[in-house]
């Protein structure tokens, strides 16, 4: 099996050959980017986000503010993975700057 990544073909990733001011980036990202990896196997090719195909591998990324929206959706994500096998690890990649302090409790009191 084998796995690629990519990025939709329209996609307009705002970049310049010339520098738009002092302090301005060539390379802007839109936030809400999510790239897509695509698996060829026997059965064909199949497209996943790569958020699904980390939580297939166990895997869940925290990668914003957490709140109470962001915090149900880790802790769903960390009970469906318990239920799947509860003696497999889950691992956890966090980049946030931090967030409200309730919320953090609800996923670090799942995670127990």
């Amino acid at each position: 099996m084998t796995s690629e990544l990519t990025t939709p073909n329209n996609l307009d990733l705002g970049v310049s050959d010339t520098p738009q001011g002092k302090d301005s980036p060539l390379l802007q990202l839109p936030e809400s980017i999510v790239p897509m990896v695509i698996e060829t196997g026997a059965r064909g090719e199949r497209a996943y986000d790569i958020y699904s195909l980390l939580l297939k591998e166990r895997i869940i990324f925290l990668g914003t503010p957490i709140n109470a929206q962001v915090a149900n959706l880790i802790v769903a994500q960390l009970l469906f993975l318990a239920r799947e096998d509860s003696e497999k690890d889950i691992n956890l990649y966090i980049n946030s700057p931090g967030g409200e302090v309730y919320s953090g409790m609800a996923i670090y009191d799942t995670m127990q």
